[in-house]
């Protein structure tokens, strides 16, 4: 059975990554009304097989994908008002998205890489988006990164 990281890992990882405080908490699990104008990042194993995927909310991609880039926190909020995660956003929540690949490395876990980042979330193949919904073996959580905003990541892993 693979393990899912531990919740420490992750706000360790974006605090790292985004050079601010991300103050990480559980919440209530993501549904695909949550996730209308956000992103899925797929990871596969070595064998190309589909291992985990993690779903960004569409302001958790707006303030995570602004807060990498340095871009003003206005950047993120036009993004959340207009429904839409502008090209530059995605690329840089791509980025974030594949440094978070580490957190899988668990031990026991298959060696995970991410495959790509899909928005809108439903041109992602079925087997991830249904991986992403699958309650279960899944990590729900609320971001709140310093001087952008909160937003909801959910993170799933087939065992």
């Amino acid at each position: 059975m693979t393990n899912l990281p531990p919740t420490k890992l992750i706000k360790d990882v974006l605090d790292g990554l985004l050079g601010r405080e991300v103050a990480v908490f559980p919440t209530d699990a993501l549904t695909p009304t949550d996730t209308v104008g956000g992103a899925l990042a797929l990871y596969i194993d070595d064998s190309r097989a589909l291992g985990a995927v993690a779903g960004w909310d569409l302001p958790a991609a707006a303030h995570v994908g602004a807060a990498v880039a340095l871009v003003p926190a206005r950047g993120a909020k036009a993004a959340i008002e207009d429904q839409y995660l502008p090209e530059d956003l995605l690329e840089n929540l791509s980025e974030v998205s594949n440094v978070l690949a580490s957190v899988f490395q668990g031990r026991g876990n298959p060696h995970l890489r991410l495959e790509r980042t899909y928005r809108p979330i439903n041109t992602a193949p079925a087997d991830a988006i249904q991986l992403l919904y699958a309650l279960g073996h899944r990590i729900d959580l609320t971001l709140d990164v310093s001087s952008y905003g909160t937003g909801r990541l959910a993170v799933s892993m087939r065992f």
